[in-house]
């Protein structure tokens, strides 16, 4: 068919990022992930920039928290992260500047964050 965007994202909630293609004059087409690996899913507010921390210290990449990114597009306030290694806590940035750690006890569990 003739593609005309996309989304990625949970939308089974079981931690793999899905995909969505949308089409032209045809019905859209959705493909569950059924065999990557599970990551954390963590919620947070718009602006928020987050940053997984693995067992062994290092950080991974920082991942901002945004709104619409397009025409009738929004990214979804629930993040997938570290689907390739274990992480023991999620350090988050608040637009304010304020910064906090908060440790992952349960990876099943989402984690919400919201600034105290």
């Amino acid at each position: 068919g003739e593609q005309r965007g996309c989304a990625v994202g949970d939308l089974n909630a079981d931690g793999r990022p899905d995909l969505l293609i949308a089409q032209n004059k045809g019905r859209p087409s959705l493909y569950l992930n059924a065999l990557g690996q599970t990551g954390l899913r963590v919620r947070a507010n718009q602006g928020a920039v987050l940053r997984p921390v693995y067992h062994d210290g290092t950080k991974g990449p920082a991942r901002l928290v945004s709104g619409g990114t397009g025409r009738y597009s929004r990214n979804s306030d629930t993040q997938i992260l570290g689907a390739a290694r274990r992480i023991r806590s999620v350090e988050v940035t608040w637009p304010n500047g304020m910064k906090r750690g908060e440790k992952v006890t349960d990876p099943t569990r989402v984690i919400k964050l919201s600034v105290e």
